[in-house]
């Protein structure tokens, strides 16, 4: 899975080189492209561009691998819970199929709202850094998603990868997961009974 120290090397190593400050045999900073210049703004566009396109198109691709394949093992899963919710968790029950769909158009929803922020964020105060980070971190990403691990380069659904999946951070362990899964972390018996005595305290009170 993703390594957080080699994430933070390549996003250095990427802004290094736009920001400029590799020092030349003078010993003054070069910079490496001319953010300026309206001929590289608009070839960057074109590769943020073509980027997010192959993800897409990738991506709804990998789905009508995943309808193919149509594996119906029954698959049972907490949902994720806002932090330092109270509410009893919530189970799912699903196929594996239907699982591994529903996570790839997440990735699909994560992709356009991306997008979108990004060309807010250029088109209203003309950044154009972001667009180099994100010309090339989000293929690192895509291959990195547990689906593309899974059906693409036929890795078996297990350790890390076993279902349900955990949403990786941008920076991996540094940042922890978002989702947590059913084994080895709740029990629904144990979660129900926790419920129902909770319920009868707040009656007596």
């Amino acid at each position: 899975m993703a390594n957080p120290v080699f994430n933070i090397a390549i996003v250095m190593g990427v802004m290094q080189l736009v920001i400029g400050t590799t020092l030349g045999s003078a010993g003054w900073p070069l910079k490496q492209f001319d953010l300026q210049d309206p001929d590289t703004i608009f070839y960057l566009r074109i590769a943020y561009g073509s980027v997010q396109f192959f993800i897409v198109a990738f991506a709804l691709v990998l789905i009508q691998k995943v309808k193919a394949k149509n594996d119906t093992t029954p698959l049972r899963y907490q949902e994720a819970q806002a932090p330092f919710s109270q509410d009893p968790p919530n189970f799912i029950t699903t196929t594996v199929c239907e699982y591994d769909q529903s996570q790839i158009w997440q990735l699909i929803k994560q992709t356009l709202t991306s997008v979108a922020i990004m060309g807010f964020i250029h088109y209203k105060w003309e950044f154009v850094q972001p667009l180099v980070l994100q010309a090339i971190l989000p293929i690192k990403s895509l291959f990195e998603n547990q689906a593309v691990q899974v059906h693409v380069l036929g890795r078996k659904a297990e350790g890390d990868l076993k279902r349900p999946w955990k949403a990786a951070t941008p920076f991996g362990g540094l940042g922890g997961s978002t989702q947590t899964g059913v084994d080895g972390v709740v029990d629904e018996r144990k979660a129900r009974r926790k419920a129902q005595r909770d319920s009868g305290k707040g009656k007596q009170e």
